[in-house]
């Protein structure tokens, strides 16, 4: 409670970027260490994924439960997709060398269109079975994504596309 006004004045601004200028121009004494705190620990994070994160907020805002599971799994199978999310599990639990490869490495580098791509309508064949005509009945048998492919490739330590070729 004593960080609110805080965390609204930071947290309210219209973009990432504002956010992170928000939080390192902290002057207040007793919020300064908790503002530097949270600027290094967003830093430390994808920067595709902090926008990404950012427009889910923005987006699901209004949207009712279904809405939100339905955004939620297409966001899923982009954030596979794109890589970060494998280059995260790589950096924290395989190699543990806590050094993530972002792509693109700075949060100036992602595009607005990247961005967009991440809410972009799944293909029927990205969606969970029995919510698309023909879909399997046994949902593991196809949920859009090689999900045992990318595991092979976290658990081998090989570059995702390695496995998943031009998918």
């Amino acid at each position: 409670e004593a960080l609110r006004p805080a965390i609204d004045l930071h947290f309210g601004r219209e973009s990432v970027a504002a956010i992170l200028d928000s939080l390192e121009s902290e002057s207040r004494p007793e919020f300064q260490p908790w503002a530097a705190k949270m600027l290094r620990l967003l830093e430390e994070r994808s920067p595709t994924l902090l926008r990404v994160t950012f427009e889910q907020l923005r987006r699901g805002r209004g949207l009712g439960l279904a809405d939100s599971f339905r955004l939620e799994l297409n966001l899923i199978h982009g954030c596979f997709a794109q890589g970060d999310f494998v280059e995260g599990i790589r950096a924290l639990i395989v190699d543990k060398d806590n050094a993530p490869r972002w792509n693109p490495r700075s949060l100036a580098e992602v595009t607005d269109a990247s961005v967009a791509a991440f809410f972009d309508p799944a293909p029927p064949t990205r969606r969970l079975a029995g919510t698309v005509a023909g879909a399997p009945e046994d949902p593991r048998e196809d949920v859009g994504l090689p999900v045992h492919e990318v595991g092979v490739a976290i658990a081998t330590r090989r570059d995702q596309s390695d496995v998943l070729g031009n998918r």
